[in-house]
């Protein structure tokens, strides 16, 4: 498979001829944050985590609207369209921002020509599941029960280039296992096969995991992330296992907010400054999903991230040879 190269270039203050006068009176109406996803996805429940202290930070009421569709990619399409204005901005998980392109064809955006990075809003680590009857209870027991078992072990994913497909891809090609990808629409049936035990393994999302593995359904046995997830503080992460291959692996999903294009950068430093102020508030309630908040965050390290994070999946997707979907 062939995939080009892409070199993210993200411009947050382009728009010379956007009036000083509108930057400096923004916002006099609404604004819409776009969901690309039905409620209750990590990016709607951040959103409605911050909406009543992000409307006050702004001095303006934001509105939620769920586009759901093509996992993310039609929702965020919308916002690619939207006038660079400040009052259409896109509120989503990685999929259709770092992955999604990769993974997908026919994508009718092009991420760093028709996005403005804003913000990270939060981050949070998936972990690794096992079915209650598999004997193993570590990560070495993972790589020592697979390898045991070459093309005999399956794991799900809630749909073909999903994260959490790609992230057990990735620690699949970094350890050499021969596993069977068995993927499913949506992330309800593969938990209800995971725990019937009709397939093996599974990475979910920290509160779901918790919630399995509390209700005797799975075992846990790592976080993908590089730091221990605040929601399961007793998991080791998967670098933590000993196994070389596996130092310094930090792959987890993360949750970001993005204007158009050519976005005015006042306003794009405005709402940064904004998700600053009120995401400590806001931090217990996001823990409580699992999710953290990101650190070093002005749009210029956004964007880095964002661009080391599509890269990471780029590779992925080229050496397991994972051909894009319609």
């Amino acid at each position: 498979m062939n995939i080009g190269r892409r070199t993210f270039a993200f411009s947050a203050a382009s728009l010379l001829a956007f009036p000083a006068t509108a930057q400096e009176t923004w916002p006099t109406r609404p604004v819409t944050l776009v969901v690309p996803y039905p409620p209750g996805n990590a990016a709607d429940i951040s959103g409605r985590i911050l909406l009543e202290p992000l409307s006050t930070e702004i001095g303006q009421r934001l509105i939620i609207d769920n586009r759901a569709g093509a996992s993310g990619i039609m929702g965020s399409a919308s916002v690619a369209r939207a006038a660079p204005n400040g009052y259409t901005l896109l509120l989503t998980s990685n999929s259709p921002i770092a992955s999604g392109p990769w993974v997908t064809k026919n994508v009718p955006y092009v991420v760093e020509r028709d996005f403005t990075p804003i913000a990270g809003v939060a981050r949070g680590a998936l972990v690794l599941l096992a079915a209650s009857d598999v004997p193993v209870s570590t990560t070495a027991e993972f790589v020592a029960y697979v390898k045991a078992n070459p093309g005999k072990t399956s794991y799900g994913s809630f749909g073909q280039g999903n994260l959490n497909h790609l992230i057990m891809e990735m620690l699949r090609l970094r350890l050499g296992l021969d596993m069977v990808h068995v993927p499913y629409r949506g992330s309800g049936p593969a938990q209800l096969d995971l725990a019937a035990g009709r397939i093996q393994f599974l990475f979910d999302g920290a509160p779901g995991a918790l919630a399995r593995i509390k209700a005797g359904q799975a075992k846990g046995i790592a976080v993908s992330t590089l730091k221990r997830s605040p929601t399961l503080p007793d998991m080791p992460t998967l670098a933590e296992s000993g196994l070389p291959e596996l130092s310094g692996m930090d792959a987890g999903g993360w949750v970001g907010l993005f204007g158009p294009a050519q976005a005015p950068g006042p306003i794009v430093q405005r709402l940064n400054g904004a998700l600053q102020a009120v995401i400590p508030t806001a931090q217990a309630k996001l823990l409580e999903q699992g999710l953290e908040t990101f650190t070093a965050n002005s749009p210029a390290d956004f964007a880095a991230f964002v661009r080391a994070d599509s890269e990471k999946w780029r590779q992925v997707v080229q050496e397991a040879k994972i051909e894009p979907q319609d």
